[in-house]
């Protein structure tokens, strides 16, 4: 296993990628390019991304795919194996591309992204010398959340055993490194809809911004339980 200190100084943030690469069925249209306040999610996601690391890259199913929005794009080197295959390119790609054995992955299809929540996992990987991935946990479940992720180098042999198994899901491989990973508690300004998956998803979140502005996980379970 590599030094999992190299390439990792407090300065340098490690290379950014957003997965945009699904076929977005539940969605009806590409999610990548949905419009939420007049904006492309995935220039929202990329500009948020943007002002915490100097590059920013989307993975899709095409290369150039997003030239249009100004967002460098690079083709999935297996396109059709949904997150992991998008995880296995960005991992391939900063290995040949950066010093830095480290990466931050996003989704396009998240609500939103905090500065605050890269730095919380960025400093973690100086402190957990030995995990290969620093993720947040929703402890009630309990369920990893891979997006926003740090991801290290070292994984990309354990993924390509798995893709090479045909076991396409990342839950699984965090099953597979469980002992590699770094759990954090989500932050308190977690969305209540992290992620858009359908438009029902959609109008939900555009709902909660209208009407309660600053409407997080946090805040909604404790309303829950102040009813009870």
């Amino acid at each position: 296993m590599q030094n999992l200190q190299q390439g990792n100084s407090a300065n340098e943030h490690p290379q950014g990628y957003i997965l945009c690469g699904g076929k977005s069925r539940r969605f009806g249209e590409d999610k990548a390019r949905y419009e939420i306040g007049g904006v492309p999610m995935i220039s929202h996601i990329a500009s948020l991304l943007g002002e915490w690391s100097n590059s920013v890259t989307a993975i899709a199913d095409m290369p150039d795919k997003y030239q249009d929005l100004h967002l460098k794009t690079i083709a999935d080197l297996h396109p059709g194996l949904g997150p992991l295959g998008g995880l296995q390119t960005a991992l391939s790609h900063a290995r040949t591309t950066s010093s830095n054995h480290w990466i931050v992955l996003v989704s396009c299809d998240m609500t939103t992204l905090s500065k605050d929540w890269l730095d919380i996992l960025w400093t973690q990987t100086r402190i957990s010398t030995d995990c290969n991935a620093i993720l947040f946990e929703e402890l009630e479940t309990p369920r990893l959340h891979p997006f926003p992720g740090c991801f290290h180098l070292d994984l990309l042999d354990s993924i390509e055993k798995q893709i090479a198994a045909r076991h396409l899901s990342l839950q699984r491989l965090f099953q597979t490194v469980e002992n590699r990973i770094e759990r954090l508690k989500l932050p308190n300004d977690w969305p209540c809809v992290p992620q858009i998956n359908t438009m029902n998803d959609a109008d939900t979140w555009q709902a909660s911004k209208k009407n309660k502005p600053t409407d997080s996980k946090l805040a909604i379970q404790k309303e829950k339980h102040s009813d009870e």
